[in-house]
């Protein structure tokens, strides 16, 4: 494998705990990083976490403390996944002449993925930020354009035409006992529409209609019976029933950037605070960030820790909870 970048430790200028801003079952620290940019991504994986920051570099770490860094491209690190035993990076930004793939074992030493296609190379018009997994295979979802691809392993890719048509996608993938392991998209042009496939190639409506959003993020719990759909203007949308039907969950305006599955309930994150939940339902605020500079943009969990990353003026920011997260109240 290819190494694009020598890792280095990352000197973190500020770290302390904020026990006076979050609940007193979660206990968060800072950690002010410069030099890298702002962070806009992270993802979990055999007990290390990656993030990406929108100058091309990566930090991994596996106590959420201390911070490897490393540099494999110059382009703005849009997504992270952990899939084949493989973290999988999408690189490049609107302006750029194509989509790149990265791979890496660790976070640290990256290899580029064949970028290959049917028809065609990754263009800019096909730019792939967005990220999911689904029983191994990965998937790909393009920010314009329409554009979606699948991979196996993350190195050989392939456009999918048949793809259902929007002006943004968001993704999750997750093994459902009730329906099959199953691939989610929600399109975030307008409100949501979520959308479902077996394969990556043929897509089936769950749903369409409401007029909240745009959507942000959408994430299904391990054992894939419960599902949930966040976004702006306090967009909530449920299934229970492996996403074959959804509802709507009034939020008031909420403006939610993205939700995840965290060990045993959902954690939904806005520019300013995390929550949680059983299903959806209810939420309880774990963090509010109390600095005016700081701004979250992803959420991750793993081995007892929460992360969250975000933006610190021209900035990263890291806020670690220890210990795994406690239940939200019962719907």
């Amino acid at each position: 494998m290819q190494s694009f970048a020598r890792p280095f430790l990352v000197a973190l200028l500020a770290m302390f705990v904020l026990p006076s801003a979050v609940r007193a079952d979660w206990i968060w620290t800072r950690q002010a990083i410069s030099g890298v940019g702002t962070i806009h991504c992270i993802a979990y994986g055999a007990g290390i976490f990656v993030a990406g920051t929108n100058t091309g570099y990566t930090l991994s770490s596996r106590d959420g403390a201390t911070w490897t860094v490393s540099r494999p491209t110059l382009q703005p690190i849009n997504d992270i996944i952990f899939a084949s035993w493989h973290f999988i990076a999408s690189t490049g930004s609107t302006n750029s002449t194509k989509s790149v793939i990265l791979r890496s074992v660790d976070g640290n030493a990256w290899a580029l993925g064949l970028v290959l296609s049917r028809h065609r190379p990754f263009r800019s018009d096909f730019n792939l930020a967005v990220l999911g997994t689904l029983h191994g295979h990965v998937i790909a979802l393009g920010t314009n354009r329409n554009a979606v691809a699948t991979s196996a392993t993350g190195r050989r890719w392939q456009i999918v035409d048949s793809a259902p048509k929007s002006e943004r996608y968001i993704g999750a993938g997750t093994d459902l006992s009730a329906r099959g392991n199953r691939y989610f998209l929600c399109s975030t042009f307008a409100g949501a529409t979520i959308q479902s496939s077996a394969d990556g190639v043929a897509w089936t409506t769950d749903f369409s209609g409401t007029t909240r959003g745009p959507a942000r993020g959408i994430a299904a719990e391990a054992g894939g019976r419960h599902l949930v759909c966040v976004g702006e203007n306090g967009l909530n949308l449920l299934s229970s029933n492996a996403g074959e039907t959804w509802r709507a969950q009034s939020r008031d305006s909420i403006d939610y950037r993205g939700v995840i599955w965290a060990h045993s309930q959902f954690a939904a994150f806005t520019d300013k605070t995390v929550a949680t939940s059983l299903t959806g339902n209810f939420w309880t605020q774990q963090l509010k960030v109390t600095r005016g500079s700081d701004h979250l943009r992803a959420l991750s969990n793993g081995s007892g820790l929460t992360v969250a990353v975000g933006v610190a003026g021209k900035n990263g920011v890291i806020y670690t909870s220890a210990g795994l997260p406690a239940p939200g109240p019962t719907p």
